[in-house]
């Protein structure tokens, strides 16, 4: 009877375990981290406002390669009537893949337009400047020209994202900038 009832035993601590599995690894291919509040930011006549929150998701993905190696072979040949040899570098190549980790940033923010009704400054504009760690800059923009208006934009390997909140035109922020502000690393 003893020995049924760890068999029964063993039987089910296997099947949580199968079950536990796909979850484990699941969760560790994606960890998002809780999203990081940022702002209020105004522009230089405090008409214009912009918060937010950025969340920095890391993922892990596969990327092939091709993999090279050299050898010394011997190859032979046959000159008049003898045969001759000798050593040659030969190369070879193998299709490889590794697992890359990356991080994946979605900034999300809420752009607020007070006094939308002056002729100089109807707008209010948000624009943010991603500095990526291989030296690339993303610059992204959007403006409200009513009460408020959203972006929410992706960005991989960040290492700095800023943002200058401004008035201006329904082309173009002209004046009233506030400077960058950091969004991420929050200072």
């Amino acid at each position: 009877m003893r020995l049924a009832t760890r068999v029964a035993a063993g039987f089910g601590s296997a099947a949580l375990f199968l079950v536990a599995a796909p979850v484990a690894s699941a969760n560790a291919a994606e960890a998002a981290t809780a999203p990081i509040a940022w702002g209020p930011y105004a522009s230089s006549d405090g008409k214009a406002k912009a918060s937010g929150t950025v969340t920095v998701t890391e993922k892990v993905k596969k990327v092939g390669y091709w993999k090279r190696w050299s050898s010394w072979e011997r190859k032979c040949s046959w000159r008049d009537g003898d045969r001759v040899c000798k050593k040659v570098k030969v190369w070879h190549k193998k299709r490889a893949f590794k697992n890359v980790r990356y991080e994946v940033f979605t900034v999300d923010s809420t752009l607020v337009n007070h006094r939308a009704k002056q002729r100089k400054f109807r707008c209010a504009w948000e624009t943010f400047r991603v500095v990526q760690k291989n030296g690339d800059r993303v610059l992204r923009s959007v403006k409200a020209c009513g009460g408020s208006a959203k972006l929410s934009f992706t960005v991989e390997n960040a290492d700095k994202i800023l943002v200058d909140v401004s008035r201006g035109t329904w082309k173009a922020p002209t004046g009233k900038h506030s400077g960058w502000k950091a969004v991420y690393p929050a200072v």
